[in-house]
């Protein structure tokens, strides 16, 4: 798959298993710890074609901060956002939200359709 993605997790572990579970379906995958760092990351690699991001990012700018402005920033990047609470209406609409525990394969499927559209200039639309 010639797709990037970009993980952003505070919590080292949770990443390391994001990134791993991207990297086993074939996807080259940078990581952020925080949201200063995932924007630093989407300033220079505009390959990026999903942001797969934890709500909880706390340190300012926060998790729905992030997704904002990823969003107005870089409108070709799909956000897909999880957390282990309900969806918050302090995320984008554009956003795809999963509840924890997820299932990997609908994400999975999810970020297959987001890097396809993305390669064929078109906006993704698909349901969990």
């Amino acid at each position: 798959m010639d797709a990037t993605i970009l993980v952003a997790h505070g919590d080292p572990l949770q990443r390391m298993l994001d990134r791993d579970m991207f990297m086993a379906a074939g996807y080259r995958v940078f990581e952020a710890q925080n949201a200063e760092q995932a924007i630093a990351v989407l300033q220079v690699h505009d390959e990026i074609a999903v942001l797969f991001m934890h709500m909880n990012i706390k340190e300012a700018p926060n998790g729905p901060c992030l997704a904002y402005h990823v969003t107005k920033h870089w409108p070709k990047v799909t956000i897909i956002a999880v957390s282990g609470q309900p969806r918050s209406d302090k995320i984008p609409d554009s956003a795809h939200f999963h509840a924890k525990p997820y299932d990997p394969a609908v994400v999975l499927r999810q970020v297959k359709h987001a890097a396809a559209n993305r390669t064929a200039g078109t906006t993704p639309t698909f349901a969990a």
